[in-house]
């Protein structure tokens, strides 16, 4: 690691002014996150199409009026006199059936919008839990390396004072003092982990303190994903809004009818009054299946491709949940090895520190001992925080919201 990045961490973790919240919920928590997520403003977007496309169904009218307006003389060629003033008016018709599909799009977009909004929930929720356990993780390394840090101190200082005494040689202290830089070693790298977890944690939620992250205990686990899965759900509006967005693409062919409404007021010669005329006219465009085929196409691959992808959706998270019904055993598994290894080791440790005081057994075999001890230990606390991680993953694949 660059030489500057430690003070680059402790700069930005500890001196940093992150708010401090007294004894956070895992819930409030990840409603800070969501507020500083950089796509949580998405939904809302979405939603407002939806409200467009609500406020035009509720339009009389198809699409945008014109309004135009004609003048012709004869000044330039015979100049006879001849005026004409011509308006007209073209209101767009809905095709029939077309409001109600429109109305059922804005819907669709709306729904999308909220769906949007609790799947982004659901996948915060999960880098929550990651992230807080993450730090739970480098905190009990920390733990556990000052433990042994002080440890090893105070068996220098053991081993100093007998070496005076001339109980032990000159090298076992060299030994003990090798054994002790290791450790503040091992502490220094567990401080710079720790700062880079509590980093990411604090750049996620905006907040130092971690809550205390939910582990539900489970009488059986689940086979799949609850049906109202967020991301499923989301997947769902998807692929119902591309379903309305191609019966809208149908419904619209080459573009609406067009009524047209007519005022003329014109004369032939110089001298003669001005008759008033209106009119009336319809224009339907009839669109030949080589004239929509390319947007029916688009839309039509829209719909098979949000179906696919809720398809995949629903295979990956059932294959997720498998996997972690699979880690969450043999985390369990292996939490109750580790509780019988770390017992044979302290029991070892003991043992062996008993018979270093009496002289029967060399400094080297103590420190043996004492590093099995340490390791089983920190093993034993890690197995527990995997195990409950794999438990709290569980329930989040199910798709549980906090």
């Amino acid at each position: 690691m660059h030489s500057m990045a430690p003070g680059l961490l402790f700069a930005l973790g500890v001196l940093w002014p992150w708010p401090v919240l007294a004894e956070p919920q895992f819930q409030q928590v990840v409603e800070l996150a969501m507020e500083r997520h950089p796509r949580a403003p998405v939904a809302d977007a979405v939603r407002e199409i939806g409200k467009g496309y609500r406020h035009q169904a509720r339009s009389p009218v198809g699409g945008v009026p014109a309004a135009g307006l004609l003048y012709r003389d004869d000044r330039a060629g015979s100049d006879l006199g001849f005026r004409e003033w011509e308006a007209n008016l073209d209101l767009p018709l809905w095709r029939p059936g077309q409001r109600q599909v429109r109305e059922r799009l804005g819907q669709s977009y709306q729904a999308l919008g909220t769906a949007q909004l609790r799947s982004l929930r659901w996948k915060v929720a999960g880098e929550v839990l990651m992230r807080g356990y993450e730090v739970l993780l480098a905190r009990s390394d920390l733990e556990q390396a000052r433990i042994q840090e002080e440890s090893a101190r105070l068996l220098t200082h053991d081993v100093q004072r007998r070496v005076e005494a001339g109980e032990l040689a000159a090298s076992d202290l060299l030994l003990a003092q090798q054994e002790l830089l290791r450790r503040e070693l091992g502490r220094q790298q567990a401080e710079e982990r720790m700062q880079t977890a509590n980093l990411a944690w604090r750049t996620l939620t905006g907040i130092a303190e971690v809550p205390a992250l939910p582990a539900p205990e489970r009488a059986e686990m689940p086979a799949g994903p609850r049906e109202d899965h967020p991301s499923l759900a989301e997947a769902r509006e998807r692929a119902a809004q591309a379903q309305i967005q191609r019966e809208d693409t149908e419904l619209g062919g080459g573009g609406p009818p067009v009524l047209t409404l007519y005022a003329k007021r014109d004369r032939g010669f110089t001298g003669e009054p001005y008759d008033t005329s209106i009119g009336l006219g319809i224009s339907v465009p009839f669109a030949a299946d080589a004239g929509v085929a390319p947007e029916l196409a688009r839309a039509q691959a829209a719909v098979v491709n949000e179906q696919a992808a809720l398809a995949v959706a629903e295979r990956e998270l059932r294959r997720a949940l498998e996997q972690a019904v699979v880690e969450w055993r043999q985390a369990r598994e292996a939490f109750a090895l580790g509780r019988s290894q770390r017992t044979l080791a302290a029991k070892r440790y003991r043992m062996v520190t008993r018979a270093f005081e009496l002289g029967e057994t060399d400094l080297f075999r103590l420190l043996q001992a004492r590093e099995q001890a340490a390791l089983a230990e920190r093993d034993l606390l890690r197995l527990q925080l995997r195990r409950d991680y794999a438990l709290a993953r569980i329930a989040h694949l199910y798709g549980d919201l906090p």
